[in-house]
C-alpha cells in the first residue's frame, strides 16, 4: 500500500471534512494537554503535509479498482507511540476487508518507522469500527465517561 502524496491531499482532507459534518458526532483523535480528544475541527495544509512527508507521522492510501477508496491517518505522539486519527473507507466498499487490511499495513509501517504501540479513541456507540479494532489486536485500555449538566 502506497504512502501519500501530495497529490492525495485535496482526497484526504475532502473525505476528512466530509465525515465530519454527517450525522454522527465525530471526534478526531487529535487529543489536547490532558489526552482527550478534541472535537473536529478543519486541519491546516501544513498539519497535512507534514504527515505526507513522514514528520510526526504517516498517511497511507488504498486503491481499489484502481481508485483511491480508503485511508489511513497515523500521527506520532512520542518517540514510540503512535495514534490512530482517522481511518476511512468508501462507504461503498466498507465490510469488505479493506479496513482490517488497512490497519494491517499501518501497523507494519508504525513497526518500520520504530513505533512500538498504535492508540486510539473509538465512540462507545460505534460497534463496528469496535470489532473491526478489537479483529485487530486492540484493546481496551481506558475508559471515559460523562455526565451531562444540561438536564
Amino acid at each position: 500500500m502506497p504512502p501519500a502524496t501530495s497529490y492525495d491531499l485535496k482526497f484526504i482532507k475532502e473525505n476528512y471534512e466530509k465525515l465530519s459534518k454527517s450525522n454522527e458526532v465525530f471526534y478526531s483523535s487529535i487529543t489536547n494537554n490532558d489526552g482527550e480528544p478534541k472535537q473536529f475541527k478543519p486541519l491546516s495544509n501544513k498539519y497535512w503535509k507534514n504527515l505526507i512527508n513522514k514528520i510526526n507521522g504517516f498517511i497511507l492510501i488504498g486503491l481499489y479498482y484502481q481508485k483511491k477508496r480508503e485511508f489511513i491517518v497515523i500521527k506520532g505522539i512520542s518517540k514510540h507511540e503512535c495514534r490512530l486519527i482517522y481511518l476511512y473507507v468508501d462507504e461503498y466498499y466498507r465490510q469488505k476487508g479493506i479496513g482490517k487490511h488497512l490497519l494491517s499495513e499501518a501497523k507494519n509501517t508504525a513497526k518500520q518507522l520504530g513505533y512500538t504501540k498504535i492508540s486510539l479513541y473509538v465512540l462507545s456507540n460505534n460497534e463496528i469500527a469496535q470489532s473491526l479494532y478489537k479483529n485487530s489486536n486492540f484493546e481496551t485500555t481506558k475508559l471515559r465517561m460523562e455526565c451531562s449538566l444540561n438536564e
